[in-house]
């Protein structure tokens, strides 16, 4: 069984946030997403 690929998305627009999620999900990725850097770190 293999991994799942995970990637974070630091976007502060919240449209561009969430079709870069919907995008990378299709694609196989696991997303987290946050708004700032604060919030990705």
């Amino acid at each position: 069984m293999t991994e799942a690929r995970k990637i974070l998305v630091v976007e502060d627009d919240d449209v561009t946030r969430e079709l870069m999620r919907m995008t990378l999900e299709r694609q196989g990725y696991g997303v987290t997403t946050a708004e700032n850097g604060v919030r990705g770190s």
